[in-house]
């Protein structure tokens, strides 16, 4: 979007690089996409790629604006860094997207289970959707039943294991 806008003359190329100022229309909010174009001109060229997507393009890096709270009001929606539904602990927040946060221990897993296995616990399921409707109703978003938000994130620490891509670190 942001190179077509500058190529079409919609927004006036810079030496070096172009910022393009987007407005999200299901959101309201703006980001700002940084767009390579030495000699007024945009470069697609570059070592830039995207799991999934054939070969590498020149990077645009977008920076979104006033995403705190953009929601629900505020990073943390109930005032609290952490809270407690029913019996598990958990982070509800706002940071462009309205997400509930909980460790993979506190749900009886390790935080190493494929999503087929996460996708076909029924009781996991059924605890994470019930989780969800509340801490939708606590985060201002009211009956979230039909809504693709908050989205429900499992975090755990760093994991021991052969296949590390990274260097793994010691538990928390």
């Amino acid at each position: 979007m942001a190179p077509f806008a500058i190529e079409r003359a919609l927004v006036t190329a810079q030496i070096g690089e172009t910022p393009v100022r987007i407005f999200m229309q299901n959101t309201s909010q703006v980001a700002i996409a940084r767009v390579k174009t030495p000699n007024k001109r945009v470069t697609y060229s570059g070592d830039a790629r995207i799991d999934g997507v054939p070969g590498t393009s020149a990077a645009i890096a977008v920076t979104f604006e006033d995403t705190e709270g953009s929601t629900c009001g505020a990073v943390f929606p109930t005032g609290q860094p952490i809270d407690t539904i029913n019996g598990i602990e958990l982070t509800m927040i706002d940071n462009g997207m309205p997400c509930v946060l909980m460790r993979a221990i506190d749900l009886g897993l390790t935080g190493t289970e494929a999503p087929s296995t996460l996708e076909t616990n029924a009781t996991l399921r059924a605890r994470l959707k019930a989780i969800r409707r509340i801490a939708g109703a606590r985060m201002t978003l009211g009956d979230v039943a039909r809504k693709t938000v908050p989205k429900n994130t499992i975090t755990s620490g760093p994991i021991m294991h052969s296949e590390c891509d990274l260097p793994c670190q010691k538990p928390y």
